[in-house]
């Protein structure tokens, strides 16, 4: 592989190899020098020698002179004896480059003739030395002084220090080691972060991350997903002469203690005080520590731990813990309880338990993952029974994290302990249960059981079970009908959510506002109602109302489940985070993606994909298989098939209305319109009246599209336009723009609708504005741009295996056109076949996104 991010300073260094006798490459450990020594090796004009010197040369007198001697004799044949020889041998090949790797280890005796060879005319020398170069036992120091600072003094020494890699060559260093994949942002920023642009520990992270299964590459993108490490070689740890290599694992655990750390390496390894000393000096000499005793490189500090045996692991733990609460050390909230995890608490189970469900009880907010650990660790971490308060919040981070197997399997110990509970303690358990049985399919959730101690809370648990199966009505009735009972009953939070999240997908919008409107901040039901609440916004369109309510709680993105992220960043035009979210939910515990996925497809042009999606998503347990009705019936337009269309259309309202769900039918009702104009006068009164019980403005610009296919007038047209702009999603501004004119409005609202889609990669949506546009003559900007996205968008669709016909329908075309638009793809990409061509985009090899 070639050396990434180093041309610079390697044709810096050959540029200056004939102005001045040597040249220093340094830097710390794992920055590269070697790597570019090779590379100056491999690009150098002329004889070249190299010596690479071990630990082991420092100690030998003469050691380095004979093994340059010897390799300069191979050059040149003939017997040796001598050092007088070794300059002879030099001086007789014109143009040499000697390059010596690690010179900081030249032994004592050899120092003084590699100096006069320096200083004499004949090679060019090119050395690297680990970084800072200082006064004192570095190279070419001897007795009188520091030699290299007069080599520099009089020209003849140059000092090239090697930088960090830049952003840039990071994330290409990674996409080199990960085969071209392209890093996603997130694991971009994780090894920017973690590796600080040093090569070697960008090589080793992303080595340990593959083995251990947390970088993923799906659809040619390499994401990170949290893995359980492995243990991996750390170069400049195993080669570390010890008390240096003890001090560095010591430090990779203790470091969070500052001023502390030499105290407790020593006790913990029983050494000597000042031996801890000079080592961390020798670690912050080579670069791997800076002063204060911190990593430079933040993996190297997680690769030294997890390079610890479990009693060392254990024992450094401990002694952190012990800092802590004994000793008045100050570490951060992570590291105590990282440590507590490991065992650093062992000697009072009790207080570490009690510490540990603190610690992730505070982390439920910000990290859901790392909460349920936390929890779930302190649940065991007392002999008998477990914490069931650790449980039961280590359940309850897991169904929030996704990960709804791990929350069943903690629920159901749970209700087997039973009689430590209250009754609101069980309702609480519970609903989690529910939530994790819908999430790991698991049919208990059909089969109608409920758990809980009184009849009002084993009513709310089926209430709950009947909205994760999207039995809306069902749940808000049955919560209706007994109002009175659980208003009275300790339970009531709990119910009041599932009554205003049920009751706003049936048309009953006013409990949910309620809801929002007088929230119960200081309630323990009071993050479930911000999670289902944000999920029941996102299904009926409100990205604005989610965003706000997200704000306003200080809940980040990356705290909702998967499916919420995909919804959320999906309509509001960030359609590759979306898919980053998909392709993380796909690899991680809930593989469930919703229908906003499928319509990112179609925008894509990926037919095929997103009708593999519906498909997979057909299950007893989708919540809302209407929408998947309404993709399918797009699909079906998008390749000339209306009656087929027709028929999901009627068969999505026909699921919605057995359900008497009101939500996602506004979809299939403008799709009636268009694909029946004799039913359009009933799907207008059906919009208009959901638009009505529904009071948002994604429900009322639907309706108002509708009545537009039907009844186009100039000013439901700019009302239409006014929703649109107030709706903040850019897909659905430009379908609404896009229908305005296509039912009689001003077409100057093309362009707005085409440059709505900028970055979201909707080739087909583009593509087809961009014809409506010609058909009004609308220009359309950058044609660049415009034969780069009908490249992609053909290649895409090729990829999909759709035949002539079928690219002729899609693309509102002919089928000898289609053949033109083909012979100038190939004829510009070098592809010879459609076989080639799909080859190429599966692997990534011609991008289309």
């Amino acid at each position: 592989m070639r050396l990434i991010g180093r041309a610079s300073v390697v044709g810096r260094i050959l540029d200056s190899l004939g102005t001045v006798a040597v040249t220093v490459v340094t830097g710390p450990a794992g920055i590269g020098r070697s790597a570019v020594l090779t590379e100056i090796a491999r690009q150098v004009e002329g004889p070249v020698v190299r010596i690479a010197l071990t630990r082991h040369d420092r100690d030998e007198p003469g050691a380095v002179l004979a093994r340059l001697a010897n390799a300069v004799s191979r050059l040149t044949p003939h017997s040796f004896s001598g050092e007088e020889r070794v300059e002879e041998l030099l001086a007789a090949r014109p143009g040499l480059t000697v390059l010596v790797d690690d010179a900081h280890l030249v032994d004592d005796e050899s120092r003084a003739v590699l100096e006069r060879m320096v200083r004499s005319t004949g090679p060019r020398w090119v050395l690297t030395m680990r970084a800072p170069v200082r006064p004192g036992p570095d190279l070419f120091d001897d007795e009188n002084g520091t030699v290299l600072r007069g080599l520099v003094t009089g020209r003849l020494a140059r000092i090239v220090p090697l930088p960090a890699l830049t952003r840039a060559s990071t994330v290409e260093l990674t996409a080199a080691r990960l085969g071209g994949a392209r890093p996603h942002a997130s694991l971009a920023g994780r090894v920017q972060r973690e590796c600080r642009g040093v090569p070697a520990a960008v090589v080793a992270a992303l080595d340990e991350w593959q083995r251990s299964g947390a970088v993923r590459v799906l659809d040619g993108h390499a994401y990170f997903l949290p893995a359980p490490a492995g243990g991996p070689s750390i170069d400049w740890l195993a080669g570390a002469a010890e008390p240096v290599r003890l001090v560095a694992k010591a430090a990779a655990v203790l470091h969070p203690t500052g001023d502390r750390l030499p105290a407790l390496a020593a006790r913990a390894y029983g050494l000597d005080l000042a031996t801890v000393r000079s080592a961390l000096r020798q670690l912050v000499t080579e670069g791997v520590l800076v002063p204060g005793w911190r990593f430079a490189v933040p993996y190297w500090a997680g690769a030294a731990g997890r390079s610890l045996a479990p009693y060392e692991r254990g024992e450094l733990a401990r002694a952190l813990v012990e800092a802590v609460w004994n000793d008045g050390a100050s570490v951060p909230d992570t590291v105590l309880a990282e440590q507590l995890m490991r065992g650093g608490g062992a000697a009072e189970p009790v207080r570490a338990a009690a510490e540990l469900e603190r610690l992730g009880l505070v982390a439920i907010r910000r990290d859901t993952g790392v909460a349920a650990r936390r929890l779930a660790a302190a649940a065991e971490m007392v002999p008998g029974p477990p914490r069931w308060t650790a449980l039961a919040g280590a359940a309850g981070a897991n169904a929030a994290y996704g990960d709804y197997e791990a929350a069943r399997l903690g629920t159901d110990r749970l209700l087997g302990l039973g009689s430590e509970m209250s009754d609101l303690d069980m309702l609480e358990i519970s609903l989690i249960h529910v939530a994790g049985l819908w999430g790991s399919r698991d049919p208990a959730v059909i089969s109608g059981d409920a758990f809980g101690r009184t009849p009002v809370h084993r009513l709310i648990y089926r209430a709950h079970a009947l909205t994760c199966l999207g039995r809306y009505a069902e749940a808000y009735g049955m919560l209706a009908n007994d109002f009175g009972a659980w208003q009275r009953d300790e339970g009531r939070e709990h119910a009041r959510i599932v009554h205003a999240t049920s009751g706003a997908m049936v048309g009953h919008p006013e409990h949910l506002r309620e809801l929002i409107a007088h929230p119960r901040p200081d309630h323990r039901s009071h993050l479930m109602m911000i999670r289902m609440v944000t999920r029941t916004l996102l299904m009926l369109g409100d990205t604005v109302g989610a965003e706000r309510l997200l704000r306003g709680e200080r809940l980040a993105l990356d705290q909702l489940p998967a499916q919420d992220r995909v919804l959320l960043t999906w309509q509001s035009g960030r359609w590759d985070e979306a898919m980053h979210h998909v392709r993380m939910a796909l690899a991680g515990p809930d593989p469930d993606v919703p229908h906003g996925f499928m319509a990112l497809l179609l925008g894509r042009g990926r037919l095929t994909a997103a009708r593999q999606a519906v498909a997979d998503a057909r299950t007893d347990f989708c919540p809302m298989p209407h929408l998947l009705d309404a993709i399918d019936a797009m699909i079906a337009q998008i390749l000339g098939d209306h009656e087929l269309a027709a028929r999901h259309v009627r068969e999505g309202l026909m699921r919605a209305a057995e359900r008497g769900t009101v939500a996602g039918t506004e979809e299939l009702l403008l799709l009636s319109a268009q694909l029946a104009p004799s039913a359009g006068h009933a799907a207008a009164e059906a919009a208009a009246d959901n638009a009505a019980r529904q009071q948002t403005d994604r429900s009322r610009l639907l309706a108002l599209l509708t009545r537009l296919s039907v009844e186009p007038t100039p000013e439901l047209g700019a009302e239409a336009v006014a929703v649109a702009r107030r709706l903040e999603q850019p897909w659905m501004l430009s379908v609404a723009l896009a229908t305005v004119v296509e039912t009689g409005g001003d077409p100057a609202l093309l362009p707005e609708a085409y440059e709505a889609l900028n970055g979201l990669e909707a080739l087909l949506d583009r593509y087809r504005l961009r014809g409506l546009m010609r058909r009004h003559n609308i220009p359309v900007p950058q044609r660049a741009v415009t034969v780069s996205e009908n490249d992609r968008l053909l290649a895409t669709l090729v990829a999909d295996g759709a035949s002539n016909r079928e690219l002729a329908t899609v693309l509102m075309t002919s089928a000898r056109s289609v053949e033109g638009m083909l012979g100038r793809l190939f004829t510009r990409t070098g592809y010879r076949s459609r076989v080639d061509l799909a080859a190429a985009v599966l692997t990534g090899e011609f991008p289309t996104t």
